[in-house]
């Protein structure tokens, strides 16, 4: 998904307010930090494997998505350009994951900045309807296990559900009434993949998968420093997902961490420790993204063809 138009220095200047804002509360509740102590080695070991095997799913079902239109890319430099430009849109480059993968595509396998953009446009929406269904899911089991929750709560995981699935689903006839010639590549690119919805299955699968993982390890960590159940921290994490498909602030830095803690302060625990649990799952999941990237180096390329430039019609 592509970044919202603000500018650069507004952006900048939001992140270095919000980062402060943190680390002046962070002080200011320092007892709250012992809280450190509650976590293990193999917790986090854990909590690292779920956010590794949550990334390469999340790529690997875009890379499934994405082959539908150009079947010659590879798994392995599909995960490499996606880590190292998602590392590089973490470190303060706004934008850069979205836009190293168009051009890599383009140049490398032919693929349209239209087709791509229809691409990204069907797994984001997927991954935010299932988003939300997983966090209904955990609103409700953690009703019926006695935990307490916010009914702004309920009305964000059911927009996060409802509102997704709507798009997707209505997409080709909503872009029936739109005149720009600009979108009329991405129309016929939407047709063809929503054609046969079995085909993107796969895609849809880990998609699905990758919530569920991403649910249980910022789920146990949340668990581990609050004392609140696995469902809540679970919940946080499905609600916040929204903010990983767009930029903000650079890495949304700052601005993850504060919503984190307000889904928090919702569900029961305390700002300092939404905002401890963004900072660590943040570090977590940069090692996680690194780890994905260098694996993917590892990997065996395959031979490029003659005609791995050209897309199916």
């Amino acid at each position: 998904m592509r970044k919202i138009a603000l500018p650069d220095w507004f952006r900048t200047a939001a992140a270095f307010l919000l980062i402060g804002a943190t680390a002046v509360y962070l002080w200011q509740y320092q007892h709250e930090l012992q809280t450190l102590a509650n976590l293990s080695l193999v917790l986090i070991a854990g909590v690292f494997m779920a956010r590794l095997a949550a990334y390469v799913l999340m790529v690997a079902s875009h890379w499934w998505i994405t082959r539908q239109r150009a079947p010659a890319v590879a798994f392995s430099e599909y995960l490499l350009v996606s880590a190292n430009g998602s590392a590089l849109g973490t470190f303060g480059l706004p934008g850069t994951s979205y836009a190293i993968k168009t051009l890599y595509l383009k140049h490398s396998h032919g693929l349209g900045y239209a087709d791509f953009f229809a691409v990204n446009l069907i797994a984001g929406l997927v991954t935010l309807t299932s988003s939300g269904l997983i966090a209904l899911g955990g609103l409700t089991l953690l009703e019926l296990t006695g935990g307490t929750s916010s009914g702004w709560i309920w009305l964000c995981a059911a927009n996060l559900l409802v509102g997704p699935a709507l798009l997707l689903g209505f997409s080709l006839r909503w872009l029936n009434y739109v005149q720009a010639k600009r979108f009329a590549q991405v129309k016929g690119t939407l047709t063809e993949l929503l054609r046969d919805w079995s085909r993107l299955g796969p895609a849809f699968g880990g998609l699905a998968l990758r919530g569920l993982i991403s649910f249980l390890g910022f789920g146990f960590l949340f668990q581990s420093l609050s004392g609140n159940g696995l469902a809540a921290g679970g919940t946080v994490d499905a609600l916040s997902f929204a903010l990983r498909l767009v930029r903000v602030t650079p890495g949304n830095l700052g601005l993850y961490e504060w919503v984190v803690a307000t889904f928090a302060k919702g569900l029961g625990a305390t700002l300092a420790v939404g905002l401890l649990c963004a900072l660590l799952y943040r570090v977590i999941g940069s090692l996680a993204m690194l780890t994905a990237g260098l694996l993917s180096r590892l990997a065996p390329r395959p031979a490029q063809s003659a005609d791995s430039t050209e897309t199916p019609n």
